[in-house]
């Protein structure tokens, strides 16, 4: 049953405090024929010495040691090395359940998908956020809904997936980006899926660290945002899916440029870019509330969000 190689690409930078907890569990995965290629993204910390050290303990283990490029080039370099029949990620402050590859690796072949998506434990400081249960589902990558998933979120990042080899053939991670580069590729994953299984099951535990990349933003990665969830809408629009959740992500990421402008210069930049999503989706956007009164009165949507005084 577990014949097939699954290549495990875990990039490294800056976590030597969590590093030993993410190896530990995929080593102990209950599917034994793994790839474990660590790429060290010239991390400036201890993580060298642990990564030769996991090395010599575990001859499934490939570690490559290059400059600092950023995570996209580190998941392209394991894209590259890899020789397993199918691809997962994992982020090394991350830590997976022992029966996650056995899991999804099942319902891959089972039901001869070309993607498995898993849901996720979320990890937070002082409290453990688990999902409702929505049971499995089945759907080509251009019918994807994302209400019916356990957590919206599960579809925009790559590391609770299990992918064939073959829908990385002439796809790598974009080298432009700081920020949303998982949600960026997704459109070009489903549209080579011809059946993907979902299962809610919390299998992939996703640690929030408060000074991690995706808690510090900057006017580049919301930009990122913008141009990764546009991206996303419209694939789903060309596709005829069910498109409000991806509506609301792109208003949102709009508003968070909106409101992390440092000065009243940028601010109007960002709302006259704003103004022009709202005249192109004009149809969607005027069936949202939420949407008109930003773009009137930036200020007075922020205070009815901030006081909740009605559902937006």
């Amino acid at each position: 049953m577990m014949n097939d190689k699954i290549s495990v690409i875990v990039p490294v930078y800056n976590v030597e405090l969590y590093l030993n907890k993410c190896l530990q569990s995929i080593i102990g995965s209950t599917y034994s024929n793994l790839e474990i290629i660590l790429i060290n993204d010239g991390s400036p910390d201890n993580c060298d010495k642990l990564c030769k050290e996991w090395e010599l303990k575990d001859n499934r283990i490939i570690y490559i040691k290059k400059e600092n490029g950023g995570v996209c080039s580190a998941r392209n370099l394991g894209l590259d090395k890899a020789t397993g029949n199918y691809i997962a990620f994992v982020d090394a402050d991350d830590y997976i359940s022992p029966f996650m590859y056995e899991r999804l690796y099942t319902l891959m072949i089972d039901n001869e998908a070309d993607l498995v998506i898993c849901g996720r434990t979320r990890i937070l400081e002082d409290k453990i956020v688990n999902y409702k249960d929505t049971g499995i589902q089945i759907f080509s990558g251009k019918n994807v809904n994302m209400q019916n998933l356990s957590c919206q979120f599960d579809l925009n990042i790559s590391v609770n997936k299990l992918y064939k080899k073959t829908l990385f053939k002439d796809l790598r991670f974009p080298l432009n980006m700081t920020y949303a580069e998982d949600l960026f590729i997704i459109p070009d994953i489903l549209s080579k899926a011809h059946k993907i299984v979902y299962t809610s099951e919390g299998l992939y535990y996703y640690v929030e660290r408060k000074n991690s990349a995706s808690f510090t933003l900057n006017e580049k990665k919301l930009l990122n945002d913008i141009c990764a969830k546009q991206k996303l809408l419209n694939y789903l629009i060309s596709n005829h899916a069910n498109c409000s959740i991806a509506f609301d992500w792109l208003f949102a990421a709009y508003t968070n440029l909106y409101n992390n402008s440092n000065s009243f210069r940028t601010k109007i930049k960002a709302w006259i870019f704003y103004a022009k999503f709202y005249r192109i989706h004009f149809k969607w956007s005027i069936c949202h509330a939420k949407a008109s009164i930003f773009l009137v009165l930036p200020s007075l949507y922020n205070w009815i969000k901030r006081n909740n005084i009605l559902t937006l």
